[in-house]
């Protein structure tokens, strides 16, 4: 699995979401979605971009950038 994929599967369960509700939220299938996680498919900037708004973490965080950034999920409350 790749580091966004881990990422973004860490971040979702975090806000308490589904693949199902994420996917809802920024706009692809729950199959798209799921490719994202598991099967190390690339997002489109604008799906990064709609992931960064819904789950509240920087996009470096997501794509293994920075494991700090500004937006981590330091800053998501548990």
């Amino acid at each position: 699995m790749s580091v966004f994929g881990s990422r973004l599967i860490e971040a979702r369960k975090r806000r308490g979401m589904t693949q199902a509700q994420l996917a809802a939220a920024i706009k692809v299938s729950r199959s798209g979605l799921s490719g994202y996680e598991t099967e190390g498919k690339d997002a489109s900037y604008e799906v990064l971009c709609r992931l960064v708004d819904v789950l509240g973490v920087s996009a470096d965080y997501l794509i293994g950038v920075d494991d700090d950034a500004v937006m981590g999920l330091k800053h998501i409350a548990a």
